[in-house]
């Protein structure tokens, strides 16, 4: 891997153009907002496009580069941050902080530790969806291709089941960062959405297992809608401030 624009800018959303031979890219730096910019694939310094268009009155110089810092959390989780502190060195004055949000889990109640292991929470799911289909393929249907087909086709339940970890097939298989870089992270989370959809699957064959719903199937099942709910609301709220931004 060749680094092309080094230095303190930023640049994304990088474009091949129709000769082969340019990247077109969105250029900012910490004085300077976003703006086109085109460069050959050789080392260089992107030429800004539509630099003229920015207001003379652009506080370009009154704006300063942030400085990172890290700091420990009172429950010890290791935070990156950034730092704006005007000229002048240390004294009174104003200041500005941005608390940045995560996951329902993590805002509502406080919770940091799901994140580092959610990836193997998630492994051991499907390690245990496996352990129960090859149970029931192997001790009550002796791998026999045939019964287990129609098993699957007669019971509502089996039908949920086996559906349900064809939907987790794919998840495990692209849960390793390789498969993160193969598919870009955009298409990457949207695939692993699917989980969702698995999670419900999964009530309902734990439901219709039973004649009678039980205690714990219920729990279940209430457990779930509670997160899927969250999530809901919080997908409709993004969309919200995208419409009121736009």
């Amino acid at each position: 891997m060749e680094v092309l624009t080094p230095g303190t800018g930023l640049e994304w959303t990088p474009v091949v153009t129709g000769d082969g031979a340019t990247v077109a890219m969105i250029s900012a730096t910490a004085q300077r907002s976003p703006l086109p910019a085109v460069m050959a694939f050789t080392k260089g310094t992107p030429k800004l496009l539509g630099q003229n268009l920015v207001p003379a009155s652009f506080p370009q110089s009154q704006l300063i580069t942030p400085k990172q810092v890290v700091f420990t959390a009172p429950d010890g989780m290791t935070v990156h941050g950034q730092l704006f502190e005007p000229v002048g060195g240390v004294g009174k004055k104003p200041a500005l902080i941005y608390v940045h949000g995560g996951p329902p889990r993590q805002m509502l109640l406080g919770w940091n530790w799901p994140l580092r292991i959610r990836k193997l929470l998630g492994d051991f799911c499907f390690f245990y969806a496996s352990l129960h289909m090859l149970t029931y393929a192997v001790l009550d249907q002796s791998f026999d291709l045939g019964a287990i087909a129609t098993d699957v086709l007669k019971h509502k339940f089996i039908f949920l089941g086996m559906t349900t970890w064809l939907l987790l097939l794919p998840l495990a298989v692209t849960s390793t960062q390789g498969w993160q870089r193969r598919l870009g992270l955009r298409r990457w989370k949207r695939l692993h959405r699917i989980v969702y959809l698995a999670g419900g699957l999964a009530s309902f064959h734990f439901l219709l297992r039973f004649k009678t719903p039980r205690l714990e199937t219920i729990a279940w099942m209430a457990t779930m809608a509670a997160l899927l709910l969250i999530r809901a609301i919080d997908a409709a709220r993004k969309r919200a401030r995208m419409v009121q931004s736009s």
